[in-house]
């Protein structure tokens, strides 16, 4: 096809003028694709729904460092914090308990032992009074029994001081799990708030 001339520009009538620093600040509207130099993937360390979401977590807004972004659902974490709390404070009654047993039986054991040292003299009394024929054999007898029935109630007693000692083991170790549980569940209900670590878009 025959080539079609162009149609003249018209000139446009400028005017000339120094350039002059200007104190104010230009904006620029432009498009394009930003880079960041680092970025960091946040996500929740517990399980849960997002409850609260905040204004700042969305793209292109600047946060501080512990600024808070998201936040799970914490009353289960909650109610399992109360619930070692209280598991908590039922075990040291317990070992409170179990202390109150171990000194009534330590108790228990002392009158035990004078029980056993007054009947052991009865018997002894008895035995000499026996060849003087005094006493009969029968009372005699009756004082061997108090003595084995005082002896037998002293070795109970002391298996239970064993008991007791061995459930305070028991209970205190139980104690000491159910600190550990609750400073993990504390620990979770912290996590159901997740903040910026850093400052950033």
């Amino acid at each position: 096809p025959p080539r079609r001339e162009a149609d003249a520009v018209p000139t446009a009538i400028v005017r000339a003028m120094p350039a002059v620093r200007e104190a104010g600040i230009i904006d620029i509207d432009f498009d394009g694709v930003v880079v960041p130099l680092r970025e960091v993937t946040l996500s929740a360390e517990v399980g849960g729904r997002v409850v609260r979401k905040a204004a700042a977590c969305r793209g292109g807004q600047f946060v501080e460092a512990g600024t808070l972004l998201l936040e799970v659902d914490p009353r289960d974490y909650e109610l399992e914090v109360r619930r070692l709390e209280q598991e908590l404070k039922q075990a040291v009654l317990t070992i409170e308990e179990i202390d109150e047993e171990i000194k009534q039986n330590a108790q228990s054991v002392e009158l035990a032992k004078r029980q056993v040292e007054l009947a052991h003299r009865e018997v002894v009394r008895l035995d000499g009074l026996k060849s003087g024929r005094v006493v009969t054999e029968a009372d005699v007898e009756r004082a061997l029994r108090d003595e084995l029935s005082a002896d037998s109630n002293l070795n109970t007693l002391q298996g239970q001081t064993r008991v007791l000692a061995k459930r305070r083991i028991r209970l205190t170790e139980a104690q000491t799990l159910t600190a550990t549980m609750l400073e993990r569940a504390r620990l979770d209900l912290e996590r159901t708030k997740v903040t910026a670590p850093v400052s950033g878009m």
